[in-house]
Parts: C-alpha cells; structure tokens; sequence
C-alpha cells in the first residue's frame, strides 16, 4: 500500500500532539492501528494501559480493537490486547463513574450521594418523560417566582437548552455556575458588534448603496412576526439604527438565566436520587471527577492518546480528552466535512479551529491549579490520497461542497476552499467510473415517479451485459463481472423516502434491505397496541374506538353508528368486555401487551421487537399506562427509530440514509431524494430559548400585554440577535 504524505509521520512519530484531517478513503483507520501498534514497540516500558484510543460509536470500538489485535506480531503474543483501553466515550467514562460515583454530585453542591447501581437511561423518549415530571414538579414549586416564563415555555424546550448547555461544558452549581459558565451564558459583545457592524452596512451597487442585509433580514421578519413594542425608529433607510445593536445584546436576562439554572440543578439532583442518568450526565460527572480530584486524575491518564472521528466530539468531551492526557502525546484523527451530528451537539470547531480550542480549553482547566502541564503546541496533517474512489468522483465532491443549499443562501466560495484538503485518487480509474443525473417528472406524482425511476434504472443495470463491475486482482489486471442486487447502495437523506421506496420495491420483485432502523411505534401493530391504551385510559376515547373498528373492518355506517351512540354508552359488547378483562392486567405491562396480541393472533417481527423493548423500558422505569402511551406517541411524533432485522437477503440492494452509510463503501450508488427543502433539509424550526457562543442564551418568545390583552409575543431581540449572528 502507498503510504499518503503524511501517514508515515503520524505512525512514527508518536510523541507530540497530531491533528490529522483525514477525508474519507484515505486510510485513517491504517494509520491508527499502525500508530498503535508503533507505540508498543517503540518502548519496552510501553504496555497497553499507557494508551487510550477513544472512538463514537461501540461498532467503531470492536473493529478498531479487532484490526489492531489481527496486527499482533508472534512477538507481542504475550500482550493481553483485550484489556486495551479502546473505547467509545460514553462505555470508558462509565466505567470510572461506577468506580467513583459517591463524590461526583458534591462538585456542584448537591448533597445527596450517587449509587454505583445507577441506571443509565439510553432511549431519549423515556428522557423526555423524566424531564417532564421533574419539570411539572419544579413548576408547582416556583410558578410565582417563574409566572411569565412558564407561559411561553414546553418541557422539551427546556431539555433542549439544558443538552446543548451540557455539551458546552455549562453546568450550574448549588450557588452560581461551574468555571465560566456565567460569563458563556452572557455572550461576547466584541464578536457580536463586530458581526453585526459587517451585515449592518450598506453596500454600493448599480443605483448607489443598497438596504444592508440585517435592514432586508428585519423587515421580512416583521411581516411575519407578532412583535410587542416594536420601535417606530429602529429602521433607518438602508440599515437597522445602530443604537439598537447593543441595547437589545444588553436586554435584561437575569429572570431567563436564573430560571435555566434553577431546573438545570434540579434535574440533576433529581437524576442523583433517583439514580438515573443520561449519557451527558454520565460525562459531566467524569469531567468533575477528573477536574476536582487530582488523585485520580493521574490514576485515570495515560502517557498516549488517540482519539478517532474527531469531529463528532463537543467542546465537553474535547476539554475531557485533554484530562486523559498523562504527557503532550495525543493523536486527533477526523475530517470536519463529516461531522454530521450537529443536532447533538458535536462541532467541527473542534477540529478546524483545533490550535485555537487547545489553547483556550489549557488555560480554562488551568485557572485555579495546573491540571495541564505539558505544552500544547501541535502540528497539523493532511491525508491527500484517496483509496477508494475516482478522480472524477472526488473532484465532483469537492464543488458539491460549494453548491448552494437554497436560492437565499450565500457561499464564500473562497473560504471553503481553504478549509478543504484536495484529495487525489491514488488509482487511475476515471475510465472506469461515471457519474449520472436522472430527473423524474416533477407534479402531484413527482415523488412517486422518482420512486419508479430509480427500480427502473436498478432493474435496468442488474445482470445486464451492457453494464459490468471492474475488479482488480493480485496485478492490477481489471477483471469484469455483471452487477448483482448487493453491488449497489441507495442512500437518502430522508428516512422515510426509504422506506417507502423499499415498500415499492418488494411490490415489484426487487429484493431490498433497509439498514438504518425501523421506525417501529409506525407500524400497525403499535398503533393497534396504542390505540387498546388510550381505550383502557378512557373507554369514551373516540379516536381510540375508530382505530379497533377500522381493525375489525367495520364498514363506514356502522362504524358512524356505533361512534355516535358511545357517549351513551352503547358500545360493541366484545370489544366493551375484552376492555374490561385487560383492565385486570394494567399493573403487569408486559402481560398486557402480549394479551392485547393474542386477541388479533398477532406474532410477527414488529409485535415481538415491541414487547422487547418496551420490556427493557419497564425493567428498570416502571411506567404507568398513562406514560406508556406518552412514550409511544412521542416516538411517532419523533420518527424514533429502532434496529431490528426486517426483509433481508443475501443478495439485495442496500438502502440507508445518508447518515447510516457513513464509512462504507459500495461499487455502485444512487443518492435520491435531492430535492428543494430535502437534501439539504430546511428543517430549521428554534427553539423557544435558544445559545450561541456570541450572542449567549436567549428567549425568542415573551409573555406580555398589548392593547390590553395578554398574549405570547416574538421577541424581536432575540431575532436581531440571531441574524446578526448568523
């Protein structure tokens, strides 16, 4: 293999601090292992406890741990590489958590201690239905302290300020807030003026200067927006007032700031009595643990670390990495043009702005006693040769990177070329390789004829002479074979484009698999499941009776009558007394749900994968049936999925999301559903209360009077704000 520039570096020299940008194809999983196994031999006094190699995900873990225990040389036989502290984050944090778990809550003042027995909640509906209840109570307790802000606010726009606080390394204290916390809820004045000043200006066109984009951006939102006390003077003629640009960053924040802080630290104390925590939490815990307790800092720091796909990491877990480090010996391996977690909370700040982050986080962990005691100089490494693809496939990813997501959207094509490490294909094999663009008719059919266009064009390549694979074997010699189902990928942004593309594909004979997770509490067997609950919570619960009847295939009329006369009670006896038998089974969920699929003789993949996990739920979360249905129709409204094995084959077309490919290659690929407001999406609703490292945290709703009504209104600072920002 022909090394890229650069990867011997990296596998060699295995002291100082690396950042490598490594694109995709360009052997950083090589490099890693290489690097790992170059550690243990560099060194007689190396063993596998000095090294930490921290990856994403838990099959990420196992192929790293598998490569390098498969790179073992006869001389190293003696090493014990399943004890090899190769991990994800979450599995390695969890395992000094539950070494040290009594400590950790007093760090921020709470008083009541952590069990080593604690659970960890891994499914984010269930998350929601905690915070819910903690969020209610909370709210009985201080609705006069808190009156106007529990008028506008949701549980869920709560939680969600408080994950993106956490991942930012936010937390608050029984009294004020941990390091700098403070000061990051207040946002920089600096930045934002000198942002807001740039977009403020008018600019010179044909006909002499034009309105500035911060005047056009405020003057759409207030046609769309319902503004309490606006000011008559904030347009001037072709900009906003700059006087207003530092008042509204200065609007009075402390009711909003002291209201986060108060639920914020009573959902963690909560989290500790209950013994109940959330993968952020179980990080924060750590995080405290290391900073405080210098003891066991050491204990927990290794002389080596590596840390892979970088840019999934948030601004908490690059702060951590830093608290792992023994010595200056740390290895960053990512691409920022992947990180696509964004929604939690990963940034690829991490990795573009890496000298920069190194040196602020030092001297943030270094504010009251020397936790980093090594220089942070490092040095940067580019991967440039590709080994999977064409250079006409690479050259066409790169100017897809410069393409506008919308007709409003600007691109600084200039800026992104410098952030962008060209690649080039280490193969010649432009002449073996093509790239296509089929546009199916747009109208009321437009996504069903995309649909049929893309199994048209599959069943077109599939085993047709006209269309061959080319291999290569030991020299180079290309060898060609047909296209079968397995050669070829389907990739979507969207989810449910893929599903119903497979539903039409299996209509029509084309063997398909669906990787990327069932949206399981969809399906017809759970909204059958869902509908017996509301039915047992209510017996008058119409949309509940509509679901049965539909079920039992009554027709229209009777379906009409029957749904007319239940507010007097008359309703069908079978189903009335079926009710009534399964009331005996309300405090035994499990029993329930198995007696509910018994009545229909239900037994199929989705009935079963819905009693295992709701079985996993209830083991530890006892819920009562009112919770369940909330836990169901939450995972409807939130498209929640789960893996469970559905219509697969040996030999099928791959379909996945484009999220769920990541890292796998394919000799053949369609990438769908490209179209306006789909890929890429336009999904970009606020949230109610909302934080940004400039503009700090806001409230993008308020409740007040106008003309004598109360009402909830927009606030119109908050969206000066967030434009001049963005």
């Amino acid at each position: 293999m022909v090394n890229n520039p650069h990867q011997d570096d990296v596998i060699n020299n295995i002291n100082g601090i690396f950042v490598v940008d490594a694109g995709p194809g360009t052997g950083k999983t090589y490099t890693i292992t290489k690097r790992y196994m170059n550690i243990l031999k560099s060194d007689g006094s190396v063993s596998i406890n000095d090294i930490l190699l921290l990856t994403f995900t838990d099959n990420a873990a196992e192929n790293m741990k598998e490569k390098i225990i498969n790179s073992i040389t006869k001389k190293h036989a003696d090493i014990n590489i399943l004890d090899a502290k190769i991990s994800t984050f979450h599995s390695f944090c969890n395992n000094i958590l539950k070494r040290n778990p009594e400590n950790a809550p007093k760090y921020l003042g709470i008083e009541e201690t952590l069990s080593k027995k604690y659970d960890i909640l891994e499914n984010g509906i269930l998350e929601q239905i905690r915070f819910k209840r903690i969020y209610y109570a909370f709210r009985k307790n201080n609705i006069t302290k808190y009156e106007r802000l529990f008028k506008t606010l949701e549980p869920n726009d709560v939680l969600n300020i408080i994950k993106k606080l956490l991942s930012k390394g936010i937390f608050p204290k029984k009294e004020g807030w941990f390091l700098d916390g403070e000061e990051k809820l207040m946002g920089n004045f600096e930045e934002f003026i000198k942002l807001a000043n740039e977009i403020n200006t008018p600019k010179q066109g044909k006909k002499g200067l034009t309105q500035s984009k911060l005047l056009k951006s405020m003057k759409d939102k207030l046609r769309n927006k319902h503004y309490l006390d606006f000011p008559e003077d904030c347009f001037l003629k072709k900009q906003v007032n700059p006087e207003y640009l530092e008042m509204v960053f200065n609007e009075n924040r402390e009711d909003l700031i002291s209201f986060i802080h108060d639920i914020y630290y009573e959902y963690i104390r909560q989290s500790v009595i209950e013994n109940k925590l959330t993968f952020d939490f179980l990080i924060m815990f750590v995080f405290l643990l290391l900073y405080h307790d210098h003891e066991l800092r050491k204990r927990n720091s290794f002389k080596y670390v590596m840390v892979d796909e970088f840019q999934d990491t948030n601004e908490m877990q690059f702060m951590l990495t830093l608290l792992f480090m023994e010595t200056n010996n740390l290895c960053v391996v990512g691409d920022w043009k992947q990180g696509i977690y964004g929604f939690r909370h990963a940034t690829i700040d991490n990795i573009l702005n890496f000298k920069e982050k190194l040196k602020e986080y030092k001297t943030l962990l270094n504010k009251d006693y020397p936790r980093i005691n090594f220089d942070v100089g490092c040095c940067d490494k580019e991967f440039v040769i590709n080994f999977r693809s064409s250079q006409k496939i690479l050259d066409f990813a790169k100017k897809a990177l410069i393409v506008k997501g919308s007709k409003s959207e600007e691109v600084n094509i200039e800026e992104i070329n410098k952030k962008i490490v060209e690649l080039k294909a280490n193969y010649k094999l432009d002449e073996y390789s093509d790239i296509k663009f089929f546009k199916a008719k747009n109208g009321d059919n437009g996504r069903e004829n995309e649909i049929k266009l893309i199994l048209s064009k599959v069943q077109e390549i599939v085993n047709n002479e006209d269309y061959k694979i080319i291999e290569f074997n030991g020299d180079n010699a290309p060898k060609y074979r047909n296209i079968e189902y397995k050669d070829i990928a389907i990739l979507s942004r969207s989810r449910n484009f893929c599903l119903e593309l497979q539903e039409k594909a299996l209509e029509i004979g084309i063997p398909i698999n669906y990787d990327g997770g069932v949206e399981l509490f969809k399906t017809d067997e759970a909204l059958l499941l869902l509908a017996w609950l509301r039915l047992l919570l209510n017996k008058y619960d119409t949309n509940a009776w509509i679901t049965l009847l539909e079920y039992k295939n009554y027709n229209y009329l009777e379906k009409k009558e029957i749904l007319e006369n239940i507010k007097n009670d008359i309703m069908p006896e079978k189903l009335l007394n079926y009710r009534n038998y399964l009331l005996k089974y309300q405090n035994n969920i499990i029993a329930l749900i198995s007696k509910i699929y018994e009545l229909y003789e239900i037994n199929t993949k989705h009935s079963n994968a819905i009693v295992s996990e709701i079985g996993k739920i209830f083991n530890n979360n006892p819920l009562s049936l009112q919770n369940l249905v909330y836990f169901i129709e939450e995972n409807i409204k939130n498209g929640r999925t789960y893996e469970i094995s559905i219509n697969t084959t040996d030999n099928a077309v791959n379909l996945q999301t484009i999220h769920g490919s990541k890292g796998l290659e394919y000799p053949i690929v369609f990438v769908v559903n490209c179209n306006n407001g789909q890929f890429p999406s336009n999904n970009s609703d606020k949230n109610i209360i909302e934080y940004n490292d400039i503009c700090g945290i806001r409230a993008y709703k308020l409740y007040g009077v106008k003309n004598n009504y109360y009402n909830i209104f927009d606030n119109w600072k908050a969206d000066l704000l967030t434009y001049s920002h963005d």
